[in-house]
């Protein structure tokens, strides 16, 4: 009799779609994926796009990266054609939780399978909140050419994405920069903000919109930067993409007003011996670590105040404890070229932490307590990393033709 009552009162929550909708909303991204397979009602409803939208602005209260995204680049001898083959994945690497034993298994994104007849991707040029954004060309030869290129904003965890020509032969592959511009409570499409350098200070600059699928109409506006801005090594945060200058002001770009401004810099970085050894953003908040040279096992991380007054010093970080064995099982040394991966800032202050590279290990410092995690065993060296989360956003973002081909190459595999 109990049986029969439970078995119908689940039959009952099944069939209504309104308070399936309530439930799918509150999981996480992957209990959701997972849920496409009990029925097709359940796939539709799911994979609707007011669903995506939905889901994702739920999901903004945490919007925390929880994963960093690491170009791999392979070469593998293809014997029928008798030519090596240049591979392009990706590793996604998740911070470990501290109540796990076991470092999390690492996935590979497998890039290559978005191409079409631009048969190799060449970089894996930034990310935000979920989308990445990658360039491609027919050719590693004709990646400067801007006929022979194309960007790709694609979301891996629901294989979809769009493609985006160049907008001009003004703008060159060699010298421009893009980044990707994705503000899911503020708009449910993406930008691309396009930069290149041109004589002298003036820049010319190009906005793709996803709501409307094309570039600006005026395409290659230009208008006037600071003197000597290198426009690789941005960050972007809170509406406007940063770089960092040293012995000078440091320069952003606020995407609503379409103007560059300055904002002052840490006192340290008027060193004459201070070097950048991390620029980035977590939650909303810009990140900077100077070190006055690159074997300091002991810095400050300054961080940006929301009125772009100046800089505080919101953490500091001495790895000797790390050497000492203070936090986790490791030597008695450490290698002073460690690397900053990234600085992962968040709400609960106790979650807060340092994802290094030390040799061959990527390792979590919690900047709380000091405690260490091995996230990743055997890893190459690493040169550029993004960090990464998981959404449900379509973001005006439309599958390829062939969509079930696509699905299976692009999905993230485990292990390799």
């Amino acid at each position: 009799m109990l049986s029969s009552i439970m078995h119908n009162s689940v039959d009952v929550v099944a069939e209504n779609t309104d308070l399936v909708t309530e439930i799918l909303l509150r999981l996480p991204v992957k209990h959701v994926l997972q849920c496409k397979c009990i029925c097709k009602k359940w796939r539709a409803l799911i994979t609707d796009p007011k669903f995506y939208y939905s889901h994702t602005l739920r999901s903004c209260d945490k919007p925390y990266p929880n994963s960093l995204l690491i170009p791999k680049f392979t070469r593998r001898f293809d014997e029928e054609t008798s030519k090596w083959k240049h591979e392009f994945k990706a590793q996604i690497i998740p911070f470990l939780n501290y109540n796990d034993v076991n470092p999390a298994p690492i996935r590979i994104l497998n890039l290559d399978s978005l191409n079409g007849p631009f048969t190799h991707i060449s970089l894996l040029l930034h990310s935000s909140n979920g989308l990445i954004l990658c360039q491609a060309s027919r050719s590693y030869v004709a990646r400067r050419v801007p006929q022979h290129c194309r960007y790709y904003v694609c979301n891996p965890t629901i294989s979809c994405f769009a493609v985006l020509d160049y907008p001009s032969e003004k703008f060159s592959p060699f010298t421009s920069m893009p980044y990707l511009v994705f503000e899911p409570l503020s708009s449910p499409f993406f930008k691309v903000i396009l930069f290149n350098g041109l004589d002298g200070n003036d820049r010319r600059i190009a906005v793709y919109s996803s709501e409307t699928n094309s570039w600006n109409d005026e395409v290659g506006i230009c208008i006037s930067s600071p003197p000597n801005l290198d426009f690789k090594h941005g960050v972007y945060c809170n509406g406007a993409i940063h770089w960092y200058t040293l012995g000078e002001e440091f320069v952003y770009f606020d995407v609503q007003r379409f103007c560059f401004d300055a904002l002052p810099g840490p006192v340290s970085a008027n060193s004459d011996n201070a070097c950048v050894k991390y620029f980035g953003e977590s939650g909303g908040h810009l990140h900077l670590i100077l070190v006055n040279s690159d074997e300091s096992l002991e810095f400050d991380i300054w961080e940006l105040k929301q009125d772009y007054t100046g800089w505080v010093v919101r953490y500091h970080v001495d790895l000797n404890r790390m050497a000492q064995g203070q936090g986790g099982p490791f030597p008695g040394h450490i290698n002073t070229s460690f690397s900053v991966l990234y600085v992962a800032r968040h709400s609960t202050e106790k979650n807060s932490m340092l994802v290094l590279q030390i040799d061959s290990q990527i390792i979590s410092y919690n900047l709380m307590d000091d405690r260490t995690r091995f996230i990743c065993y055997d890893a190459a060296e690493v040169t550029k990393s993004f960090p990464y989360l998981q959404t449900l956003s379509c973001a005006g973002l439309e599958y390829r033709v062939g969509e079930h081909t696509l699905r299976s190459k692009l999905l993230i595999s485990a292990n390799g």
